[in-house]
C-alpha cells in the first residue's frame, strides 16, 4: 500500500461511526496537517503506525517506541526530513 492509499484509509477511519476511532483518526490527521503546513510530509511508515493505532492494534507508546527504533540509526537531519 502506498502513501496515498494509507492516507485515504486514515481519512476513511475519521468518518467512522465509532467515536473513539473517529477521534483518534482526526487527531492523527490534524497532526499530519500541521506537518504539511510546515511544508513537511510524514512518511508512509508513520501513516501505517497511525492507522494501526487508530484501529487499536498498537498504543501511542508503542508508536513512539517503533518510531524511535526505526529512526535510531538515521542521521538527525535526515530523520527530520523523513517524518518532521
Amino acid at each position: 500500500m502506498d502513501y496515498s492509499e494509507k492516507y485515504r484509509e486514515l481519512v476513511e477511519l475519521s468518518h467512522s461511526e465509532n467515536s473513539e476511532i473517529k477521534d483518534k483518526a482526526d487527531a492523527w490527521l490534524i497532526s499530519i496537517g500541521l506537518q504539511g503546513a510546515a511544508e513537511l510530509k510524514v512518511s508512509a511508515f508513520l501513516l501505517d503506525l497511525a492507522i494501526r493505532n487508530v484501529k487499536g492494534e498498537i498504543t501511542r507508546d508503542e508508536v513512539s517506541q517503533l518510531l524511535n527504533a526505526h529512526y535510531a540509526n538515521m542521521p538527525k537531519d535526515e530523520t527530520k526530513r523523513s517524518h518532521g
